[in-house]
Order: C-alpha cells, then structure tokens, then sequence
C-alpha cells in the first residue's frame, strides 16, 4: 500500500481493511492499537469523528509504516481535525513537502551505481557515451562495428568512447567482445549534470520524431487543466510507472536498445 497517493487518512485505513481476509476482525485490531472502543472506530470510519494524533500513532505503528509513512498519516489526521484555515495551509504544505520527498527519484531508485567523478562531464557531455555503454550489453552490438552501424557513427569515434567508458570502468574488453559494468546508473536531481543528461535525449527524441516512421514508436505530448489533488495522484500514477518499468527492464533480456522519456509538469 503506497500511503503518499492518499488524501485522507480514512481511505488508508480503509485500504488495509480492504486487503485483510477478516476485515470485522482486522478492524477490532486497529481499535485496540488505536486505544479506542470497537464502536468509536468504527464511528470514526463513517467520518462522524476524528482519530486523535495518540490513536493515530498507535494505528501508525501497528501498520509498521516507516518515519516518512507516519509523518505522513499524522499529518492527514492533523489537517483533518483543524479548525482554521491557516493551520490547514501549513499542514498542506507540510504534506505537499513529505510527498515530494517521497517522490524524488533518488529516493525511490535503489542500488543505483555511482559513475566515477572523474568521468562524469564527459559521460554525460553526449548521448552516445549512454548509449554505447547500455548498447554493449546486448551480445550482438558487443563490438565496434555492430555499435557503429546501428548508430550510425564513425568506427574511429566509437574506439574512442569504448576506451574512455573502460577508463571510467564502465565497461570491458573481454577477448573480441565489450561488456557492460555498472548498468544502473542515475543523475540526482541536484546535480549539475542533470540538465545535460535530459536535454540531450530529449533533443536526439525530436530528431528522432522528425527521421523515424517507426510504427513502434510513442510520442505523446497533453496539456490539462486539473485540479491539485488530480495533478498529486496523476504524479503518483508517473512515478509508479517508472518503478514498475523497472521492475520489468532489470531482469529483462538484452535484445534492443530502448529510449524511455517521462516528463510531468505543472505551467505555472
């Protein structure tokens, strides 16, 4: 259960009871965790009353919800039972903050390898350092010609950035084939380079658009005028995308050379 899509604390008790084989007796648990009779919750549940921050604490530990999951519930439980419109706006914006931590992408990737400090600026200065590294990890571009040809560069120039990719030690020779090292690789979001690394993959997908008659390709660009809470769970939705595709691409056998580009923002 992803407690940070939720808006109200209600919907996430509600969504474990959902979950649980004996919803009438998962339901006298949470009471008890919560120090409240059986009646008072279940009260609670049909929005006639609020949970107290102690209730909610209890009800927090007893659904093992980690630091972040708990600052997050109590503060839904805060927001709800406020009674000015000033302490709701700061208890929205501390919500708003949480799931923004959440979200970062740092956060949410793990066992991302770190590439070597001394090789970033060059491994991110063009598409094709990326490109080549990922490229050899599929056994029938693992050599210089087969990479050259199906990106369609110089022989020479792929030379030159299989052997800065091994100085990184980003990649191998081994016998007449290359092998890819470090494959996970991400660029914080506070780092300098991650302005770089976007905006070159973005320029190569409209040059892209603009060559390929690729029936297998996807390009899809919307513009919508929503309210917040829909831009917050449509968020959600996005950063639940790129996990699970990476659920799907780490065990996945290499064959080809995909580009996956994500952008979800707000105009204002």
């Amino acid at each position: 259960m992803d407690v940070f899509s939720f808006q109200n604390y209600r919907d996430i008790i509600t969504s474990y009871l959902a979950g649980q084989t004996s919803k009438r007796g998962s339901q006298k648990r949470l009471a008890e965790a919560a120090g409240c009779q059986a009646s008072y919750f279940s009260q609670m549940l049909s929005g006639q009353v609020q949970l107290t921050l102690d209730q909610a604490a209890g009800i927090a530990i007893f659904l093992q919800f980690d630091e972040d999951e708990t600052e997050y519930f109590l503060a839904l439980v805060g927001y709800e039972r406020s009674g000015s419109r000033h302490l709701q706006s700061i208890l929205r914006q501390k919500l708003e903050k949480i799931r923004r931590h959440h979200s970062q992408l740092s956060s949410k990737i793990k066992n991302s390898a770190a590439v070597p400090d001394q090789g970033l600026m060059i491994y991110y200065s063009t598409w094709y350092y990326s490109a080549i590294h990922v490229l050899i990890a599929i056994p029938k571009f693992a050599n210089e010609k087969a990479i050259a040809e199906v990106l369609g560069l110089s022989r020479q120039l792929v030379a030159s950035a299989l052997a800065q990719l091994e100085q990184m030690g980003l990649a191998e020779k081994q016998e007449n084939k290359w092998i890819s090292l470090q494959k996970n690789i991400h660029v914080p979001h506070n780092s300098p380079l991650y302005l770089m690394y976007h905006g070159i993959w973005r320029q190569l997908a409209n040059r892209r658009m603009g060559e390929s008659s690729n029936p297998a390709d996807i390009n899809y660009t919307a513009l919508y005028a929503m309210s917040q809470d829909d831009f917050i769970k449509m968020r959600e939705l996005v950063f639940n995308f790129i996990e699970e595709t990476r659920k799907i691409v780490i065990p996945s056998p290499e064959e080809q050379l995909v580009c996956c580009l994500v952008d979800f923002f707000t105009l204002e």
